[in-house]
């Protein structure tokens, strides 16, 4: 069983002794962006026996990075609580855990897409603040009218393909 899989919780209190407390998505967990980064998800695994855990888990310490301006999703956590104690669990580890211990598993969220609209305003407006004389030139004024739209890059990366696929189906 992974972190990754929609296994239902019923199949897997079926076949292991835990109990599943919780499973929900992580609130926030993606990047910003002019497309957002999906949410991670949370399940917390509380033991019914004594058992022996591993985990390999990935992006514990820097979450996946966004595109073309998009910010970084959230890094993924894993956490054991057991009493009132809550200790965290490196993303490759092996322990022990005793009956009533809990064991969070917190997946990274995604890296978000594209620069938000606000970051290219303010980074605009800062080009505009710097210019000589409190006026921006024609040339910064004439950039601030033409924002770049990562989606167009998108489309014509896909036009050049069609393109040379057209140009080599004619050879």
């Amino acid at each position: 069983m992974t972190n990754s899989w929609n296994t239902p919780v019923e199949a897997l209190e079926h076949q292991y002794p835990f109990r599943i407390r919780a499973y929900r998505i992580r609130s926030a967990s993606g990047g910003n962006g002019r497309h957002r980064g999906g949410d991670g998800i949370v399940r917390e695994f509380e033991f019914l026996t004594a058992a022996e855990v591993t985990i390999l888990s990935d992006r514990r310490l820097c979450g996946p990075y966004g595109l073309w301006g998009g910010a970084s999703g959230a890094p993924g956590r894993n956490v054991l609580l057991r009493g009132k104690r809550k200790s965290a669990v490196a993303g490759k580890a092996r322990f022990e855990v005793e009956p009533g211990d809990v064991l969070r598993i917190e997946t990274p969220g995604g890296g978000g897409y594209g620069e938000t609209r606000t970051k290219l305003i303010k980074a605009n407006m800062a080009k505009f603040k710097s210019a000589e004389a409190g006026r921006p030139s024609r040339r910064n004024r004439l950039a601030a009218q033409s924002l770049p739209d990562p989606d167009h890059l998108g489309i014509v990366i896909m036009c050049l393909l069609f393109y040379f696929s057209l140009q080599s189906s004619n050879s």
